[in-house]
């Protein structure tokens, strides 16, 4: 199957991890490295509806990516390539339990790896008064370009707690903390729930830069928090500056200027992945 942007869909044979850089033919020099891998080698607990992606430090002009089940059946989907960075959707949620395969063949350089689908269908059963506390900056940062990699959009500490819950999902109440004191400024997002699985809708601020952040994080329900989570969202960068010089300058990267949920120009994607989020019982100074 040809994939849009030169990207080749096939079938891969389930080897160990690896990131093989492949010299240049005229010079000898790898050109370019990887700067975040989605989901990180061995990972467990990953949600079936996961893009795996895999970041560079250049821009990539041609890749080829393969997925395979630990029992051999190809993982059909869709690739895309944005600047320096190759994402994996497949067409379908992965399945329960399973070994997942994924090699990214880019940037003069062969990348592969694999994690294990969550296999539990239950977690938690009761979730109302649990409190998570989500640090977005400790996680593996890929946004389209290298010179990015590591500068995370709202930087911070997050508290969730939830509050109502339902046999669909649960309402938390969001809160930033500040050196563990919490910011009065709180608002309530509905979570859904399948099972052991979790998708919510973020829509930020972006703390400590300019901008606002919107998209969904997924993960997967344990009873000692939450882990598997990754974070796929739109940063709004328009309040920098008029749009022309947004785009001018989020381009000046390397990076696409993307429409932003209504439609104008003037954002860019990001991602965060390998973040797990832990339950916390200690009370918060503040509101």
């Amino acid at each position: 199957m040809l994939l849009s942007l030169g990207l080749l869909l096939m079938g891969c044979s389930p080897e160990e991890p690896t990131s093989t850089p492949l010299p240049d033919q005229d010079s000898g020099v790898v050109r370019c490295e990887v700067d975040a891998l989605w989901p990180p080698v061995g990972a467990e607990d990953i949600h079936p509806d996961t893009q795996p992606f895999v970041a560079f430090t250049e821009a990539v002009q041609l890749a080829t990516v393969t997925a395979e089940l630990g029992s051999g059946r190809a993982v059909s989907g869709q690739a895309a390539i944005q600047g320096g960075r190759v994402r994996f959707t497949p067409n379908e949620p992965l399945e329960r339990g399973a070994r997942v395969v994924v090699t990214f063949d880019a940037c003069d350089r062969e990348t592969r790896t694999s994690f294990t689908v969550s296999g539990e269908e239950s977690g938690p059963t009761e979730l109302l008064g649990t409190s998570w506390e989500l640090d977005v900056s400790d996680g593996t940062v890929a946004l389209p370009a290298g010179e990015f990699v590591g500068f995370t959009p709202g930087e911070g500490v997050w508290r969730w707690t939830v509050i109502a819950e339902d046999d669909e999902g649960f309402d938390v109440e969001l809160a930033r903390l500040d050196d563990g004191v919490q910011d009065c400024e709180v608002s309530t997002v509905h979570t859904e729930r399948s099972g052991d699985l979790f998708t919510a809708p973020l829509d930020a601020q972006a703390v400590g830069s300019a901008g606002s952040v919107s998209g969904q994080a997924r993960g997967t329900l344990r009873d000692d928090g939450l882990v598997g989570v990754e974070v796929v969202a739109l940063w709004d960068l328009r309040s920098v500056g008029e749009d022309d010089a947004t785009c001018a300058l989020i381009e000046g990267f390397g990076i696409e200027c993307e429409p932003c949920p209504d439609g104008e120009l003037g954002c860019i994607k990001f991602a965060i992945g390998e973040l797990t989020v832990p339950v916390v019982e200690d009370a918060v100074e503040g509101c």
